[in-house]
């Protein structure tokens, strides 16, 4: 009798268990929840109206960079060094300190794509500034049956000045892929537009973490190579110029000589 009362209980506390309303399920970790939240905000998709053709788009923010630092350390249990080691090498291998990296996802259920080149195809405005890849994976110039994904890389900085393309100013940062990536959306003339409000983030010095300190340790070790070389350049040419004035000052004064003799 007691033996089929213990049964009876166990049954009804796995069936209580099992239908329990969520509060009583267990509870997402701080890592996961906000690895979640951040992909909700980054990650956004879009289906043709064929419904045949998807696209994914993630924008490498850095609040999305430490969410996923932060899921991978606690699914790990890494130590703090390792995922700042992480961190390190996941800035280095998505370029953060020089562009601002895109992850494209595409699965085409539908005819043969044809997207080369692909850097003509897609687009990315910062407010009112228009900006073309500096590099991409160059498997999306490959003709696509089913699925592919890869990188796309845009200019962070302006070229001449180094300052920031993503200010306070840029609310919105708009990125678009163009219908003709496939005959489906060229038909339909539908391109795919991804949006995201307010792409700005603060990130004072005393915010970074090891990895990201070391970034931006390599990014200004090149910037300041690259301008020594434009002052070695600069300098050059004002030597240049004033052994060039020299010359024409030389010339200036036979010539008075000869005018100021007669």
């Amino acid at each position: 009798m007691r033996k089929g009362l213990l049964y009876i209980s166990l049954i009804l506390i796995t069936i209580i268990l099992n239908f329990a309303p969520s509060s009583y399920a267990k509870e997402k970790s701080p890592g996961l929840e906000a690895y979640e939240k951040a992909m909700s905000r980054w990650q956004k998709s879009i289906t043709d109206p064929t419904s045949r053709v998807t696209v994914t788009v993630t924008y490498y923010s850095m609040e999305l960079i430490r969410a996923i630092v932060a899921y991978e350390s606690e699914k790990n249990l890494w130590t703090k060094d390792e995922a700042e080691n992480f961190k390190y090498r996941l800035l280095e291998n998505i370029r953060f300190a020089d562009c601002l990296p895109f992850k494209v996802e595409i699965t085409n259920n539908g005819p043969a794509m044809h997207m080369g080149p692909f850097d003509r195809k897609i687009k990315l405005k910062a407010g009112n500034r228009e900006l073309t890849p500096i590099d991409y994976d160059k498997i999306f110039n490959f003709k696509l049956l089913g699925k592919v994904e890869g990188m796309v890389f845009f200019p962070r900085r302006d070229e001449k000045t180094d300052k920031d393309i993503l200010t306070p100013d840029v609310k919105i940062l708009t990125l678009t892929i163009s219908k003709d990536i496939s005959p489906l959306t060229a038909e339909k003339g539908f391109d795919f537009v991804f949006r995201w409000d307010n792409p700005y983030e603060k990130i004072s010095l005393e915010e970074y973490s090891t990895g990201e300190a070391k970034i931006e340790l390599e990014r200004l070790t090149k910037r300041i190579e690259l301008l020594m070389e434009k002052k070695k350049d600069l300098l050059k040419q004002i030597e240049e110029i004033e052994e060039e004035l020299k010359k024409v000052k030389s010339r200036i004064a036979e010539l008075e000589k000869i005018i100021y003799k007669n």
